[in-house]
């Protein structure tokens, strides 16, 4: 019998011998799931927004729209695309949001001038949407707008 057919006596047997144990590992730490918006201040919140708004292909400029303390029609920032039409943002760094409030954002807007130049309203808002009334409430508003020419 040769030495590298006996596995106890081969000069690589130990290779062939199973592992003697599992290194150590440092627990395990997983990165949040969501992004931290609430750690933003609502002008950084809105300096997102204000980017993101920009970032269509069809942008002709982008701009806030008036400033704080003013009325705004419930816009905040306002985007004038190639064919003379506008997307409209309203940015609301809320910790939490309701039907009652999406509504008030709405029908704030509707009531304003910039709604017949307008092509889309975005409501941005850092709080989650994963409640039913407050998805039913979007939908409905978006039914009413679409209804409008708006999306």
């Amino acid at each position: 019998m040769d030495r590298n057919d006996d596995p106890d006596v081969a000069p690589d047997g130990d290779l062939r011998a199973p592992p003697d144990g599992v290194p150590p590992r440092p627990p395990t730490v997983s990165r949040p799931q969501t992004l931290p918006f609430g750690d933003l201040s609502w002008e950084n919140f809105e300096r997102l927004c204000y980017r993101l708004a920009g970032a269509t292909g069809d942008v002709e400029h982008v701009a806030r729209y008036g400033r704080q303390g003013q009325a705004q029609q419930g816009i905040d920032i306002f985007v004038r695309k190639a064919n003379g039409r506008y997307d409209v943002w309203q940015a609301k760094r809320y910790a939490s949001i309701d039907a009652d409030k999406i509504a008030k954002v709405v029908n704030l807007f509707r009531a304003g001038e910039w709604k017949a130049r307008t092509d889309k309203l975005v409501l941005a808002v850092q709080a989650t949407l994963d409640d039913v009334k407050v998805q039913d409430a979007i939908e409905k508003h978006a039914i009413v707008l679409r209804a409008e020419g708006i999306v």
